[in-house]
C-alpha cells in the first residue's frame, strides 16, 4: 500500500501528516481570496451534519446573513496587508445540514506563497454552539439576577420600615436609607458600628437573644428600645430571619418605629389608671369619712340622751375633722384633675413668702404640732420659678407629716437654703418630720398614685401624687429620705429642689 500511496506522488511524511488531518477534533479549510474552498478536511462535514462540502463551492453561501459583512472584512484586512502575516480568532454562525445555524470558533492564519504573495487564508474550525448557548444561558441568568438584586435594592432603599444587615458577630453590614435617618447616622459611620452601639443598654440582653434566636431557630420577634446618634431614645419592634448576603450568612432585622403606638398605649393605660384610681377614691377614702361622721353621729345621739355635753362636744370635732378632710380630698382631686387637663403656667415667685403661708396654715389646723422653718438663706425675697399651686404642694407635704405621725408630739422642721449645681442654681427645701418613716421599698412608689388593691392600711393618699405632678410642672424634682439616715422608722425628709428665678 506504502508503494502504491508513493507512486502517486506522496511521500511518508505527507501520508503521515494527511492522516493526522483526518484524525483530529477541529476540522481545517483553506479558501482562496474569494471565499471559494480549496481543501477541506473530513471534520467539516461532520460538523454541518453529513453533506459534504466540495472544493469550490463559497463558504460566504454557508454563513448567516448577518456574518457575512464581518467575514468580508477580514478578506478586505488580508488583502490590504499583503506581505504582514494575519493572524485572527473570530466566531461566526454557518448554515447545518438540517436548516439551522450552528456556531463555529475559527483561529484564521493568512496564506502566502514564497515570493510573499497572498493567496488565500487557512483556518481550523471546532464547533462551539453548546458553549454559546451555556454563554447565552449564563448571560441571561445575570439578567435575571441583576434584575432581582435591582428589585430587592428598590424595596430596600424605598422601605419605610429600617434595614440592618448584620454579620455573625452582630456587627452592621449594610442599612438602608431609613436606618440612616432614624438612626441619625450617614451610612459610612453606619456601617461597621455594633449593634450595642444603637440598642438601649437596658436591653443589650436582647440583642443578644436576637443573635441566638436568628442563628438557632431562624427567626426572632420582640419589642425593645433603641438609641439615636444624638442620645434619644424610641420604641422600636424588631423581626430578625436569617439572610444570604454576599455569598455568606448574615443576619436582617427588620426595625420599626412604634414610638407613637407606645405612646398612645401609655396614654390608654393612664386613662384607665386614672378611672380605677378616681373609683377607688371614691369607693374608699370618701367612704371612710363617711362612715367616721356617721359614727361620730351616732355616739352623739348616745350620750345626748344620757346628757355628756364633753363627750358630745369631741365627736363634735371629730365630725368637723372629718368633714374638712372630705373638703381636703376633693380639693386635691380637682387641682389633680386640673393639672393633667392643662399645663401650668411658671412664673417668678417668692418661695419664702410661700412656704410661710403653707406653715401658718398647717399650725392653725393642728394646733398641737410643733412646726419650725429655718431660713439659712437670711432673705426675705427668695424668687423661684413657679406658680400658684406650689402652696399646694407645701400643704401637702406639711399635712402628710402631721397625719402620718404618731408621735407624743409632732414635730416639723422645714430648712430652705440655695445650692450651686452644674445645671446652675437651685432652691432647696427640706420638710423633715419625727413620723411613722418610709421603708425602702415604699420609698420607690411613694408617689404614684395606687389602687386600692396597692394600700397599706396607713396610706398617703392623693396628696403626694398631686405634689409630684405639681413639681414636675415647675420643672423641679422631689424625692424623699430618711430624718436619720441609718433608721427610716425615727421619721422622714422630703426634699424639693426648684429652679432659681
Amino acid at each position: 500500500m506504502e508503494e502504491k500511496k508513493m507512486s502517486k506522488g506522496k511521500n511518508k511524511f505527507e501520508i503521515g501528516a494527511e492522516d493526522i488531518l483526518n484524525n483530529m477534533r477541529d476540522a481545517l479549510i483553506f479558501v482562496d481570496l474569494k471565499g471559494k474552498f480549496q481543501y477541506i478536511s473530513p471534520q467539516i462535514n461532520k460538523i454541518l451534519g453529513g453533506v459534504p462540502l466540495k472544493t469550490g463551492e463559497n463558504l460566504f453561501d454557508y454563513l448567516h446573513p448577518e456574518e457575512v459583512s464581518s467575514l468580508m472584512d477580514l478578506f478586505v484586512e488580508g488583502v490590504k496587508n499583503e506581505g504582514v502575516i494575519l493572524k485572527k480568532e473570530i466566531q461566526f454562525r454557518v448554515l447545518h445540514d438540517k436548516g439551522h445555524y450552528i456556531w463555529l470558533e475559527a483561529r484564521v492564519k493568512d496564506y502566502q506563497d514564497e515570493d510573499k504573495n497572498l493567496k488565500g487564508f487557512i483556518a481550523s474550525v471546532r464547533d462551539i454552539t453548546e458553549q454559546k448557548k451555556a454563554e447565552e444561558e449564563l448571560e441571561k441568568s445575570k439578567e435575571e439576577l441583576q434584575l432581582k438584586l435591582n428589585e430587592y435594592q428598590g424595596i430596600f432603599n424605598s422601605a419605610m420600615d429600617i434595614f440592618l444587615i448584620f454579620d455573625l458577630e452582630g456587627i452592621i453590614i449594610d442599612a438602608n436609607p431609613q436606618a440612616c435617618k432614624m438612626y441619625g447616622y450617614p451610612i459610612e459611620e453606619l456601617r461597621g458600628l455594633s449593634g450595642e452601639d444603637i440598642v438601649h443598654p437596658e436591653y443589650f440582653h436582647l440583642f443578644e437573644q436576637f443573635k441566638r434566636d436568628v442563628q438557632e431557630k431562624g427567626f426572632f420577634h420582640i419589642e425593645s428600645v433603641d438609641v439615636r446618634k444624638d442620645g434619644r431614645n424610641f420604641d422600636v419592634e424588631v423581626r430578625g430571619t436569617q439572610f444570604p448576603y454576599r455569598g455568606k450568612a448574615h443576619l436582617l432585622a427588620v426595625v420599626r418605629d412604634i414610638s407613637k403606638r407606645k405612646e398612645a398605649e401609655r396614654k390608654i393605660n393612664q386613662s384607665l389608671d386614672e378611672s380605677y384610681f378616681y373609683k377607688d377614691l371614691l369607693a374608699h377614702d370618701m367612704s371612710n369619712i363617711l362612715n367616721n361622721i356617721k359614727s361620730a353621729l351616732q355616739l352623739i345621739d348616745i350620750f345626748d340622751r344620757e346628757e355628756k355635753s364633753s363627750d358630745i362636744e369631741e365627736f363634735m370635732n371629730i365630725i368637723r375633722d372629718q368633714v374638712e378632710r372630705g373638703a381636703y380630698l376633693i380639693s386635691n382631686v380637682r387641682k389633680l384633675s386640673m393639672i393633667e387637663q392643662e399645663k401650668q403656667s411658671i412664673e417668678n415667685i417668692n418661695v419664702i413668702e410661700v412656704l410661710m403661708k403653707a406653715v401658718e396654715q398647717a399650725r392653725s389646723r393642728f394646733v398641737n404640732s410643733d412646726i419650725k422653718v429655718k431660713n439659712k438663706t437670711s432673705l426675705n425675697v427668695l424668687k423661684v420659678k413657679g406658680g400658684e399651686l406650689l402652696l399646694d404642694a407645701f400643704e401637702n407635704i406639711l399635712i402628710n407629716g402631721i397625719i402620718h405621725n404618731e408621735s407624743e408630739v409632732k414635730k416639723l422642721k422645714v430648712i430652705i437654703y440655695e445650692v450651686k449645681l452644674k445645671e446652675g442654681k437651685r432652691v432647696k427645701i427640706e420638710f423633715k418630720d419625727n413620723g411613722i418613716g418610709i421603708s425602702d421599698e415604699r420609698k420607690k412608689n411613694i408617689f404614684h398614685r395606687k389602687t386600692k388593691k396597692d394600700r397599706k392600711k396607713i396610706g398617703m393618699g392623693i396628696g403626694l401624687s398631686l405634689v409630684k405632678r405639681i413639681i414636675d410642672d415647675y420643672r423641679g424634682k422631689i424625692w424623699v429620705e430618711n430624718r436619720v439616715r441609718e433608721d427610716f422608722s425615727l421619721g422622714s425628709n422630703f426634699i424639693i429642689q426648684l429652679h432659681k428665678a
